[in-house]
């Protein structure tokens, strides 16, 4: 019973490195780091 105890862990460990590195993956935020004057007029660059 012992040795299933440890491979609960192992799995749980992984899962939850995997969940955290998805979190901290998706947590960058794209684009510029202001808000813009008014909002709804976007200035496109081609």
């Amino acid at each position: 019973m012992s040795a299933n105890n440890g491979y609960t862990r192992s799995v749980m460990a992984v899962v939850l490195l995997l969940l955290a590195t998805g979190m901290l993956h998706g947590c960058g935020q794209k684009g510029p780091l202001y808000l813009p004057d008014v909002p709804g007029q976007h200035q496109q660059q081609r």
